[in-house]
């Protein structure tokens, strides 16, 4: 699966329990490193970095993630592989494998393993 395959498909189930989620393009004025998504909800809120496989989270991305985690603001690694989607902290330690369901159900796991 491509990133962005997998980024559309967790974007739609979150926005059908949350109607809005934010998604980041990064730009130079913004600098580099800030996570996929941003996620408001009374269960869960906090940012999200998609990866897919092996893909690598870059040094600038581990930074912001320590980062926000460092001033209280949740964010978290959700990587798609062929066993399930593994929620990772931004060493790449498995933090949870996803649970089945939906975005609801996502969401209540999110808060409990951040």
């Amino acid at each position: 699966m491509l990133e962005r395959k997998y980024q559309k498909k967790l974007r739609d189930q979150l926005m059908e329990c949350v109607g809005l989620i934010l998604v980041k393009i990064g730009t130079r004025e913004e600098g580099a490193g800030w996570p996929d998504l941003y996620v408001p909800s009374p269960i869960w809120h906090g940012w999200i970095e998609l990866k897919v496989g092996k893909g690598r989270v870059s040094g600038a991305q581990r930074m912001k993630i320590r980062l926000l985690n460092e001033r209280g603001v949740p964010a978290v690694v959700m990587r798609w592989t062929e066993d399930g989607e593994r929620i990772e902290d931004y060493h790449g330690e498995l933090l949870a494998m996803r649970v089945a369901g939906g975005g609801v159900e996502l969401l209540r796991q999110l808060a409990t393993v951040s």
